[in-house]
C-alpha cells in the first residue's frame, strides 16, 4: 500500500497525529496536499527558519493569523506554533518539518511533546491533523501510543524510469535555440529549426541502466543527478554512479565500493568463489551485496554494554534481516587471508553494487539516535536491492556474536592460511601489478596475501629483489600463531572450507587409514 493510500485511510479515520518517515519532505507535503481527500481545509507547513507557510490557498488566512507580527509570530519557536494551532479551522492539515529536532531537544523537547499531545483530542473532534515529518520515525514514550506512524519508501523503478524519461526528453532540446527553432530571428543552424537534437530518445536498455544507477536516491536527488549527467549524446553513466555514490555516502555508516578487482585477482579460495558464483546466477540472484567488515568490531559483541545501544542496534538489524528474508554468508578466518578481498571483488565479478555498512559509525550516544541512523541506512539498502540482497560479513573471531546473529547467516566459510598452490597466483598478481620480474619467494610458508603484498611493495620501493625484501616481513603465520590455532580448532568440523570441498577439517587420524588432510597444519619457524 502506498503512502497516499495509507494517508487517505488515516484521514477517513480522523487520525489527529501522524508521523511520516520521508527522504524528501517537500515532495511528501506536495503529494499529501494534492490527495487531501478532496477537502478544502487549510494546509500549512512550519519550519524553524520560515515559521508557518501556506501550502494551499486556504492556508494563507491561517498563516497570516498565526504569524501576525503584532502577536510576535512563531519563527524559531515550535512550541508557540503548536499552541497557535488551537485557532485552526476544521479539516486543517499541518506539517511540522524536521520534527525529530524538537521532540528530543533539551530546549524544546518537553514543550513540543506536550504541545503535540494537547492537540490530540481537539484535532480528533473536527478532523484536523498534525503531521510530524522526519527521516525515520522515532517517537518518545509519551507520544508513541498516540501517533500513527507511516513510511514513505524511496522511489521504485517505475517512478525512476519516469524521471529518466523526462530528463532525457529535456536533454534533447537544442542547446543553441532552447527549443524555439530560431537563432537571432533565423532558423537555428544547429537543429535545422526543429528545436531538437538529432539524438533519438533513450531506448529501454539505456533507461534500465540509468535506473540502476539512480536506485536508492530520493525523487529529488534522482532528478538532480539525472539532470546533471545528461549530455548531447545521452546519459553519462559513470557520472550517474558517481552522483549516486555521493548521495548514498551522505547516509551515516554507508559507503559504496566500486573498485575494478575481480576473483582473478585473488589466488585460491576456489570453493567460496564457486559458491558465490552459483548464488549470483541462481533462481533469486541478489541485486546488491551488503558488506559487513569485521563484524566482531561493530559493537554487536559488546554484551557488557549497559547503555542498551548495542542491544538495540542488534535487535533492529535482526528484525530487518528476518523481515526481508536476508541471505547471508559469514566469512571467518585468519587475518589477511582474503575475506575482505572476496567481498570487494564480488561487485565487479558479478556486476553488482557493494554497499559497505559500518555499524560502529552509526553508534549514537542515545538509543534513539542509533536506531535512527541504522533504520535510515537500512531504508537505503532496501531501496537499492529490495528483498534481493546478499549480506557478506567478515570476521577474525565470531565467538562474541549472539546465537541469533550467527543464525541469520545461512553458511559460514573458514579461511585458513593459503597453501603454496594458492600463494603462487597471489605472488603473480602483485608482481605483475608492480612491474617486478622476480620469481615468487620460495620461503613463504605461513604467509597470507597481505604478507605477499607487503613484500612485493617493499621490493618495489627499495629497488631490491623480492627475496631480500622478505627479510623485512614477519608473516601472519608467526604473529598470529596462537590465534590461528584457536580458530582452526573452532572451525574443525563446524564450517565450510573456503578452499577445499566440504566441511573444513584439520589433520584427522582415522583408525586403519593414513592421515587425511583438508586443512593445513601451521608450519612456522620457532626462531
Amino acid at each position: 500500500m502506498s503512502l497516499i493510500e495509507k494517508w487517505k485511510l488515516a484521514r477517513q479515520a480522523a487520525v489527529p497525529l501522524v508521523a511520516i518517515a520521508t527522504p524528501d519532505p517537500m515532495a511528501t507535503i506536495s503529494a499529501i496536499a494534492a490527495a487531501n481527500n478532496g477537502k478544502g481545509g487549510p494546509v500549512v507547513a512550519w519550519d524553524i527558519v520560515r515559521g508557518c507557510t501556506p501550502v494551499n490557498e486556504a492556508g494563507k488566512a491561517l498563516q497570516q493569523e498565526i504569524e501576525d507580527p503584532d502577536k510576535g509570530g512563531t519563527v524559531g519557536n515550535p512550541a508557540m506554533f503548536l499552541a497557535a494551532l488551537s485557532k485552526a479551522p476544521p479539516w486543517t492539515v499541518t506539517f511540522l518539518m524536521n520534527a525529530q529536532e524538537y521532540l528530543d531537544s533539551p530546549q524544546w523537547g518537553a514543550t513540543v511533546r506536550q504541545g503535540a499531545w494537547n492537540l490530540r483530542d481537539p484535532f480528533k473532534n473536527d478532523n484536523r491533523c498534525l503531521v510530524l515529518l522526519m527521516p525515520t520515525v522515532s517517537l518518545p514514550p509519551s507520544l508513541k501510543d498516540d501517533v500513527v506512524s507511516l513510511d514513505e519508501p524511496l522511489p521504485g523503478r517505475e517512478e525512476l524510469a519516469r524521471i529518466v524519461a523526462e530528463i532525457d526528453e529535456a536533454g534533447r532540446t537544442c542547446p543553441r535555440c532552447g527549443g524555439s527553432g530560431k537563432d537571432k530571428g533565423l532558423k537555428c543552424g544547429l537543429c535545422g529549426g526543429s528545436g531538437r537534437t538529432a539524438r533519438p530518445a533513450a531506448d529501454g536498455a539505456t533507461v534500465e541502466k540509468a535506473v540502476d544507477a539512480l536506485t536508492g536516491l530520493s525523487s529529488f536527488a534522482a532528478e538532480q543527478a539525472a539532470a546533471m549527467n545528461i549530455r548531447l549524446d545521452g546519459f553519462d553513466m559513470p557520472g550517474l554512479w558517481d552522483s549516486k555514490k555521493a548521495q548514498i555516502e551522505q547516509t551515516r555508516g554507508l559507503t559504496l565500493h566500486r573498485g575494478g578487482e575481480t576473483f582473478a585477482d585473488i589466488g585460491g579460495l576456489e570453493q567460496v568463489k564457486g559458491y558465490l558464483a552459483r548464488i549470483m546466477s541462481g533462481r533469486r540472484p541478489p541485486k546488491v551485496i551488503v558488506w559487513l567488515d569485521e563484524i566482531e568490531r561493530t559493537g554487536l559483541t559488546a554484551r557488557q554494554d549497559t547503555s542498551g545501544v548495542n542491544q538495540d542496534q542488534e535487535g533492529t538489524l535482526l528484525t530487518w534481516m528476518e523481515d526481508h528474508d536476508v541471505f547471508g554468508v559469514l566469512l571467518l578466518g585468519v587475518p589477511g587471508c582474503g575475506k575482505s578481498a572476496v567481498c570487494k571483488a564480488a561487485g565487479s565479478e558479478f556486476g553488482r553494487v557493494v554497499v559497505r555498512i559500518d555499524l560502529g559509525a552509526m553508534m549514537g550516544s542515545l538509543v534513539g539516535q542509533s536506531q535512527e541512523y541504522l533504520r535510515t541506512a537500512l531504508k537505503v539498502i532496501e531501496a537499492v536491492g529490495g528483498n534481493d540482497t546478499l549480506w557478506l560479513a567478515t570476521s577474525n573471531s565470531i565467538s562474541g556474536l549472539s546465537g541469533a546473529m550467527r543464525n541469520r547467516f545461512t553458511d559460514t566459510f573458514f579461511f585458513d592460511l593459503p597453501s603454496r598452490q594458492e600463494r603462487l597466483p597471489i605472488w603473480k598478481v602483485w608482481l605483475r601489478k608492480l612491474g617486478l620480474d622476480d620469481e615468487p619467494f620460495a620461503g613463504d610458508e605461513g604467509w597470507v596475501g597481505r604478507d605477499i603484498r607487503k613484500c612485493a611493495s617493499k621490493a618495489w620501493r627499495m629497488e631490491i629483489p623480492v627475496a631480500d625484501a622478505a627479510a623485512y616481513v614477519v608473516p601472519v603465520g608467526t604473529t598470529e600463531r596462537e590465534e590461528i590455532e584457536r580458530l582452526r580448532r573452532q572451525a574443525d568440523g563446524r564450517y565450510l572450507s573456503a578452499s577445499s570441498p566440504g566441511v573444513y577439517r584439520t589433520a584427522v587420524q582415522l583408525q586403519g587409514e593414513a592421515p587425511k588432510r583438508q586443512g593445513r597444519k601451521l608450519a612456522v619457524s620457532e626462531t
